[in-house]
This record gives C-alpha cells, sequence and structure tokens, in this order.
C-alpha cells in the first residue's frame, strides 16, 4: 500500500518535474534561431538527431532494462541492451558538445 501511495504522488508531481526541461529546451531553442554564425546554425542542425536518439533509442531502451531488471533477468539481451544506451547517451554528449 505504501509503494502504491508514493507512486500516486509521483504521477501527480510528473507534468511540474516535466515542465523544467521543457522550458528549458525551448528556450534554448529560441535563443539558438537568434545565434548568427557556424555554432548556432550546427546546434539547429544537431539537435532534431540529439532528440530522435533519446526518443527511439534511450527512452525505449531505459524501459525494457527496467522491465528486465525488475524481473532480474540479466541476460545477453540485456547487457547488449544496456552497451546499446550506453552508445547512444555518448552519442548524445558528443552532439552536444
Amino acid at each position: 500500500m505504501w509503494s502504491l501511495h508514493w507512486s500516486r504522488r509521483l504521477y501527480r508531481g510528473a507534468p511540474v518535474a516535466r515542465s523544467g526541461p521543457d522550458g528549458s529546451g525551448r528556450l534554448g531553442f529560441c535563443a539558438g534561431k537568434r545565434t548568427a554564425g557556424r555554432i548556432g546554425r550546427g546546434e539547429n542542425q544537431r539537435m532534431p538527431l540529439i532528440a530522435a536518439n533519446g526518443i527511439l533509442v534511450l527512452i525505449p531502451s531505459a524501459l525494457f532494462l527496467a522491465f528486465k531488471a525488475r524481473a532480474a533477468e540479466f541476460d545477453v539481451a540485456f547487457y547488449a541492451v544496456q552497451s546499446l544506451e550506453l552508445a547512444a547517451g555518448a552519442a548524445n554528449i558528443a552532439l552536444l558538445g
């Protein structure tokens, strides 16, 4: 019962917690439009790749790994997806820099 109580509270707080990254992403995107020069254009070209990497690779990988870890199934698939997630995260960090 205790875990159900906390999960409901966390679920209700999700929109508030999500508004911070949304706002900072919008602010950065708007500031990037005004940035003149090669750096601003490069950032605007990389951001769709970073977002696609996060949506198509990182989020499904995290959900899969959470499911496997909850079931205590640390098999070859778990470590393969974990390696893929680490590589995708490293690619995102490289694209951000």
